[in-house]
């Protein structure tokens, strides 16, 4: 854009269960080719690791990851160089940038690959990998089977809801599985776009294609369509998991959900993902004895990035500049903080942590 090179990863996560991982470098690799050597209509999965490593390594087709030496020079160092945006104030940092009232004012001088990098790190300093939520999952739901409670699982109509509902039923197969038709919706979805899927999962048997089919055909759970079905199965079910739309808990029938849960302590409502400011699912959260006896917990299901895959994105994307976002101002600072007093990314060029309002110019 306007002859810069810019790097935006979107909402990002290299650790679904389902969907295969687009790599940031192999995408960075089909920009450089010719248009008309890029292979669109090709299935991604042959696309990213066949084609581009072949073209662009002038025939020769590489074997496993490309190390930091076959893929791109790294941004030249500037560890002096640290951004600090201070609005109604003029800071000085070098001569690389300036900050004045909240616009910083950044002036080349690097020959990174890329201009600028915009980051998921929407969780900010949390470390964990995906396999360390899905142990917290697993003992917060065995805890509340164990004591004969049933779970309540608020989940977006398309995304981990889908992964959460079949890793639960390989890892609780006697445990009665319950799931609105959003969600079974969502998971069809993804049959029609079989490409994007990963061939093989380390949580779930055999191909990922084969375990959602399996569980279309409606082995091991059931899903309830009408209200008097729906009280049916709360009736005949004591520990027992239930899938439902809309993790934010705004709709009538989430509402009505967690009032059938409400008044069993043995009950646990485990919320996995980012509930809003305002939400009822914010507001059970926040003062869940206000609402009911059930517990209400939340383990986050990994969607974004945090420390480490920020840190490993860094060195496949390397860049002049790179401005963290998705997180508020006070947990980005700290990831800030951490990733420069770790020497495996010093001479990644300058981290940035910017605040709503403040601009940056390159």
């Amino acid at each position: 854009m306007e002859d810069k090179r810019i790097f935006y990863s979107g909402d990002y996560t290299s650790e679904s269960m389902l969907l295969q991982e687009d790599c940031p470098a192999d995408t960075l690799w089909q920009a450089k080719l010719p248009r008309n050597r890029r292979g669109f209509d090709t299935p991604v999965s042959q696309r990213w690791k066949t084609d581009i490593r072949t073209a662009v390594n002038g025939g020769h087709v590489l074997t496993g990851e490309p190390s930091a030496s076959q893929t791109f020079p790294f941004a030249a160092s500037e560890g002096g160089l640290r951004s600090h945006v201070s609005a109604g104030r003029t800071v000085q940092q070098g001569d690389a940038y300036a900050v004045s009232k909240g616009v910083e004012v950044i002036h080349p001088s690097s020959s990174g690959l890329l201009d600028l990098a915009i980051m998921d790190a929407a969780y900010g300093t949390d470390c964990d990998t995906q396999a360390n939520k899905l142990e917290q999952l697993e003992q917060a739901i065995h805890e509340t089977i164990a004591r004969g409670g049933k779970v309540l699982l608020p989940m977006p109509s398309v995304g981990r809801g889908q992964e959460i509902m079949l890793w639960a039923q390989q890892q609780f197969p006697d445990v009665p599985i319950v799931v609105e038709q959003g969600l079974v919706d969502g998971l069809k979805q993804l049959l029609r776009a079989p490409y994007w899927l990963k061939e093989e999962e380390d949580h779930i048997p055999g191909s990922v294609k084969e375990a959602i089919g399996r569980f279309l055909r409606g082995h091991g759970w059931e899903m309830p369509v009408t209200k008097e079905e729906r009280e049916r199965l709360l009736h005949q079910h004591a520990a027992s998991l239930w899938f439902i739309p809309d993790g934010m808990m705004q709709s009538s029938l989430a509402r009505w959900y967690y009032s059938q849960f409400a008044d069993d302590e043995h009950n646990l409502v485990l919320l996995t993902g980012h509930v809003s400011a305002g939400t009822y699912a914010y507001r059970l959260l926040q003062n869940p004895a206000t609402h009911g006896a059930c517990e209400v917990r939340k383990i986050r299901y990994k969607v974004h990035q945090g420390w480490k895959d920020v840190e490993k994105m860094l060195h496949q994307v390397p860049a002049r500049h790179t401005v963290l976002v998705h997180a508020d101002r006070a947990e980005t600072d700290k990831l800030r903080e951490g990733l420069l007093s770790e020497k495996s990314v010093s001479g990644k060029g300058i981290l940035h942590s910017l605040s709503p309002g403040d601009e940056l110019y390159l």
